[in-house]
């Protein structure tokens, strides 16, 4: 790759100055060094003192100790890292290994060590050299902004609880739940101790228990060291919070040779020596750790789910004013909308409501200061909508000219749904002229492309979504899918998409080509990146009840015990791994295989299923796609006199009205195919009926603009109106990178010979899709499969993914299910489950309150790394920093 002769960082020229941005000269990497192109990096306190100079006169100095990025160049002699390797430069920067330190393996404690961003420059920066000895190894799949915080915050905390010596199962207190807090509450608990947490205000106690605490200490209720002396003492308190007269005391909460371990920086502290010795006290402080130490602390965070959310800022326009709200406490929720607006690439967005949306963040922040309660549980969640959701004051244009500068008059229910929980929608996104299209594009808006590869298509109708989540952009939104307009464009971009049964969710003041028709009825659905960011935004908006607000809507309320119901016994699983029609490319069948040997693997029974029918099921639904001549296309693009795509336009030439009559029986053969295929589910399997199907969504990965064909494995569902959700699987082809985590299928040279020479296409599609397969041009692209489950089965098949995938995709839950007990979690699922027939309380108590004091920057957006509180908020004045927001959205999501 060719690399810029110039990139941008900003540094404190002197003492005490603040922050600026300058162009600086790219430098080559000499011998032992790599140079890294910045992904994320983390302002930790410690980049204040060094504004402070507290380090010395090392100015001009660019801090940063917290960079994850990947690395461009290596210099001479470097054979630990590779070029494409995704590293991080911790605070640990580099040792000589000639002091006592180095040779007994404190490489962190080098007398002549070297401190990224302190003596030398860090990861403010587009670019920053780093010593690739101490080169930290980040899992290519990991977020950036998700693992900076863990170079610092992270390993402190995680080398200081494992290097103490105390036994599992001993209690271990942290005092304080700010940024290092939150995290050694999430690893104490993790590795096996009673953990109790001790901070001020008791609005605190259900965030901490959340966390893993097992006890919680309000210090304004009592002295917290008679407390944990009634506890039995403590093995060991984690001394978090920089607050000297705090930290004072806590050696009597102490258990006899108990350790008090520092882990922020507070100056001169009192102890009572005599207690100390009487009772064989000691305490300790602990400096982070080397890259070893690093890469264990990401390593344990990413199996064990211990995760830190994050708060953004965009790094060009406002990391002057997001340091300096660091230092002041100023910070507020709108924030996290920084990274979003700068997330837009390959046109995505089609009615940016980013001023709207920072009132309404201003709106939440002041109703939760009144009110010291939540609106919703997705209070201040930024969430994206597809261009068919009418909101109040904004064009929907359905990617029609004529549609344009005539705004709805009133929000779509849906809309009503996610503000009245609370949700700030930030953006509506793109689709194609008149939906009808599995790919985006539009006389109106262009051509949406593939984030990263520009010559792609990412699919649609829901392409405008999906090319913003791929891009970081959204944390989730809400699509329509009348023939997999969900579905496809997540299978194409790496995400997760749920087509539910029509019905299930409000289509009221969703505008739609053909309204008025219900024969193929379209229905709407989430994406996310995120599994559980879809699961909960499902599950919250029909516990909103949407049937209240729309009589259209199936009363059917998230139904918990159908979610858990799966995990009680083994499942029968249909596979689908051809349609009959089109024959998917090789590396897609193999996904599917591999699919369906996880199933296997956890002893539930597979079987083939049968798609004799579903090309006939597939021209009933064509002539349905049909049936007004193409009326409904032609009255749209006449009122502005646009032309029509090519797609729309070969659409609308082969479309014929047929009469009323026709109309009726061809609705008569529908039902009857849907009959039919009930009665081959029920007794699919020697007279029991399947599960859930496995099926490929596409029968290849993204391709080159207007080349898609075929549709048929996703919008045979449509048809049936069935339940169905794509989720991404792998990666096409091979891993040229032997450290990455990421999942790759790749099919053999003789399948691959096969299919292009051997294989004989049955029709004129088939022979096109043939036509498409590039293994080379394919390399890296995402493959997704989809589950299939009956109409309104969305419990079940979101249950039947997250049960049997769960430790595959390795999601983080970032809202767990309130139960009257403590949640229990399942050996087969990656996520915290609840134990059997115990009472579930459907509403979540809200999130109030997100406290922070450490900030990040992740592609050129500085972000801020937070702890999250439940109840209500506590004055300002008691914490520097806090910001009000649920942290529902806020699971990291992957860096494309």
């Amino acid at each position: 790759m060719s690399l810029p002769k110039t990139y941008k960082a900003a540094s404190f020229d002197n003492s005490g100055s603040k922050l600026a941005i300058k162009e600086v000269e790219l430098q080559q990497p000499g011998p032992g060094f790599i140079l890294v192109k910045v992904l994320a990096c983390g302002v930790c306190h410690s980049d204040s003192w060094m504004r402070q100079g507290r380090f010395g006169d090392l100015f001009p100095r660019v801090p940063g100790h917290e960079a994850v990025g990947d690395v461009v160049a290596v210099g001479d002699g470097v054979k630990n890292v590779k070029v494409g390797e995704r590293v991080g430069g911790a605070w640990h920067g580099g040792h000589d290994g000639t002091c006592r330190s180095c040779q007994t393996g404190l490489f962190q404690l080098c007398s002549n060590g070297v401190i990224n961003g302190v003596t030398m420059d860090g990861g403010y920066a587009e670019y920053v050299l780093l010593h690739a000895e101490a080169a930290v190894r980040i899992p290519s799949d990991a977020d950036p902004a998700e693992v900076a915080p863990l170079l610092c915050a992270g390993v402190t905390v995680f080398n200081a609880i494992r290097n103490m010596g105390v036994l599992q199962g001993g209690l271990v207190a942290v005092q304080g739940l700010g940024g290092l807090g939150h995290l050694a509450l999430q690893y104490a608990s993790k590795m096996g101790y009673t953990v109790v947490a001790m901070s001020a205000g008791s609005e605190k106690k259900d965030f901490a228990m959340k966390l893993g605490a097992h006890h919680y200490i309000d210090s304004r209720k009592g002295d917290p060291c008679d407390a944990l002396q009634k506890l039995g003492g403590a093995n060991m308190i984690l001394s978090t919070a920089p607050n000297a007269e705090a930290v004072s005391p806590l050696t009597a909460g102490l258990a006899p040779q108990g350790k008090l371990v520092v882990l922020s920086p507070l100056g001169p502290v009192e102890f009572n020596t005599v207690h100390m010795i009487m009772k064989g006290l000691s305490v300790h402080g602990w400096n982070t750790g080397h890259q070893q130490d690093s890469e264990d602390a990401i390593a344990f965070a990413h199996t064990h789910g211990i995760k830190c959310i994050i708060e953004k800022f965009d790094f060009a326009t406002e990391h002057r004013e997001a340091f300096e709200k660091m230092e002041s406490g100023k910070l507020l929720i709108r924030h996290v909308l920084g990274d979003y607006r700068e997330a837009e690439k390959g046109g995505s967005r089609c009615e940016p409501l980013f001023e709207t949306a920072l009132e309404r963040a201003k709106y939440l922040d002041e109703y939760l200061k009144k009110h010291q309660k939540l609106i919703g549980p997705l209070h201040g969640i930024p969430v994206s909508v597809k261009d068919q959701f009418n909101i109040a004051g904004v064009d929907t244009t359905l990617g029609y000219v004529g549609r344009s500068f005539k705004p709805a008059s009133d929000n779509a229910v849906m809309v009503t749904i996610l503000e009245n929980l609370g949700a700030i929608i930030i953006t509506k996104t793109v689709i194609p002229q008149s939906i009808m299209y599995g790919e985006t594009e539009s006389p109106l808006w262009g051509l949406t492309t593939y984030p990263g590869k520009p010559e792609l298509s990412p699919g649609g109708s829901s392409g405008g979504e999906a090319t913003l989540m791929r891009m970081s952009g959204s944390l989730g939104g809400w699509a329509t899918d009348i023939g997999g307009s969900i579905r496809v464009p997540s299978h194409l971009c790496g995400l997760f998409g749920l087509k539910p049964s029509s019905g299930r969710f409000s289509y009221s003041g969703a505008a739609n080509s053909h309204e008025g028709q219900s024969h193929v009825p379209s229905s709407i659905g989430p994406m996310s990146p995120v599994l559980s960011n879809l699961i909960t935004l499902t599950k919250e908006c029909l516990l909103a009840e949407p049937w209240r607000l729309d009589p259209n809507v199936v009363p059917i309320p998230w139904r918990q015990h159908d979610f858990y119901n799966v995990q009680k016994r083994k499942l029968t699983i249909g596979v689908i791994l051809d349609d009959g029609v089109v024959r998917p490319h090789p590396e897609i069948q193999e996904a599917v295989h591999r699919a369906v040997a996880i199933f296997e693997k956890a002893g539930h029974k597979v079987i083939p299923w049968s798609t004799a029918d579903h090309s006939s099921c597939i021209e009933i639904q064509d002539q349905f796609y049909r049936a007004d001549g193409g009326e409904d296309i032609k009255t749209e693009v006449a009122v502005a006199g646009e032309p029509m795509i090519a797609h729309v336009e070969a659409l609308v030439n082969s479309s014929k009205p047929i009469s009323v009559y026709e109309y009726w029986q061809l609705n008569r053969r529908k039902t009857a195919a849907q009959e039919a295929y009930n009665k081959k589910w029920n007794a699919a399997d020697e007279g029991s009926c399947v599960d859930v199907i496995i099926s490929s969504v596409s029968p290849h990965t993204a391709v080159p603009h207007r080349s898609s064909r075929w549709t048929g494995y996703a919008k045979i569902w449509n048809f049936l109106d069935y339940t169905a959700m794509s989720f991404p699987f792998a990666k096409f082809g091979k891993s040229e990178d032997s450290t990455s985590s990421d999942v790759y299928v790749a099919a053999t040279e003789e399948a691959r010979h096969s299919y292009l020479h051997e294989y004989a296409p049955r029709n004129a599609i088939d022979e096109w899709i043939r036509g498409l397969y590039d293994p080379e041009a394919m390399q890296g692209l995402d493959i997704g499969v989809q589950i299939i489950g009956r109409r309104y089965e969305e419990e079940k098949v979101c249950d039947s993914l997250g049960y049997i995938f769960g430790s595959y995709f390795r999601q983080i839950e970032f809202l767990q299910v309130y139960t009257s007990k403590k949640p229990t979690r399942r050996k087969s699922y990656d996520t915290l489950q609840m134990s059997e027939n115990k009472e579930i309380i459907h509403k979540p108590k809200s999130i109030l309150t997100i406290a922070f004091n450490r900030l990040y920057y992740y592609n050129g957006i500085i972000t801020l790394s937070i702890m999250i509180d439940d109840a209500p908020s506590i004055p300002l004045s008691a914490e520097k920093s806090r910001v009000s927001m649920s942290p529902s959205l806020l699971t990291p999501i992957g860096n494309p």
